[in-house]
């Protein structure tokens, strides 16, 4: 197909060509009575139209999500007053023993050890 901007010349299409384009635009829209019939076989089949709900499954429903979000409130309320078990060491006392290690009374002075806070 080309790609130009040419419009279509009349001439162009052979006489078969133009009875099938003619014939084409009573084709193209199905009657009225085609959409009915077809609506009310679906309709009669329950493809389409109003489903309602049971009411148990939205009863259902609602009871889990309040269990849901209950135990995620007790969760949350659990983690928030859960108090951290203190250090047995204190900071205080590793940082003067990495002091230690790098007093010049250590046997090694040539040895140099980097701790990262």
């Amino acid at each position: 197909m080309r790609n130009d901007d040419r419009s279509f010349d009349e001439s162009e299409w052979t006489p078969e060509e133009r009875a099938r384009l003619a014939d084409l635009s009573t084709h193209r829209v199905p009657p009225g009575e085609l959409k009915e019939r077809t609506m009310r076989a679906l309709r009669d089949q329950g493809h389409i139209g109003r489903r309602r709900i049971p009411a148990w499954i939205i009863v259902g429903g609602l009871i889990a999500a309040t269990l849901v979000f209950g135990a995620g409130a007790l969760v949350g309320y659990a983690a928030a007053t859960r108090r951290s078990v203190p250090s047995v060491a204190s900071p205080v006392a590793a940082t003067r023993a990495v002091a230690q290690i790098d007093s010049t009374a250590n046997a090694t002075p040539a040895a140099r050890h980097v701790v990262w806070y």
